[in-house]
């Protein structure tokens, strides 16, 4: 959680400068929506990017603010939603980001929003259980970074 705090409180603030520096009006808001929506996995991110654009539609006059507005925000939800975040988190819990981003979104797709929030959770338990297995240590050190080392492979020390 304190990964997934720090990661929405960036998305936050820098939601709020481009609206800061684009001129769109209740900047603030956006950002705070943003760091809001930030917790929900995949959607949070995809519903923080419309409230702004629809309400930058009704405050400018041309469409090219509008669709700046709309690449920005989805640029900075894309990058910090997909790059750092996992690799922050894969990195606090000792996982491979890759196994992170495919946890979200395999237990996302299979549970919907419910499996999203667990989907790392379960990825957690599911590598701490094939650690204690000689027989299941190939999927812990799939999962890691590096390859996790365990007590029954041949590198233990």
């Amino acid at each position: 959680m304190l990964v997934r705090s720090v990661v929405s409180f960036l998305t936050g603030i820098l939601t709020w400068l481009f609206a800061l520096l684009t001129g769109l009006d209740l900047a603030i808001a956006w950002g705070i929506l943003a760091f809001a929506l930030n917790y929900i996995p995949f959607l949070g991110s995809i519903l923080a990017v419309f409230p702004p654009v629809i309400f930058a539609v009704v405050q400018f006059d041309s469409w090219q603010d509008p669709a700046l507005i709309l690449l920005g925000m989805t640029l900075i939800q894309f990058s910090i939603g997909n790059l750092l975040d996992p690799k922050l988190e894969g990195h606090a819990l000792a996982i491979s980001p890759i196994s992170v981003v495919f946890s979200i979104f395999f237990w996302g797709m299979l549970w919907g929003i419910p499996g999203a929030f667990m989907g790392v959770p379960l990825l957690i338990a599911i590598v701490t259980i094939c650690h204690h297995f000689h027989d299941t240590c190939w999927i812990t050190r799939m999962l890691t970074p590096g390859g996790r080392k365990t007590p029954h492979s041949s590198t233990w020390r």
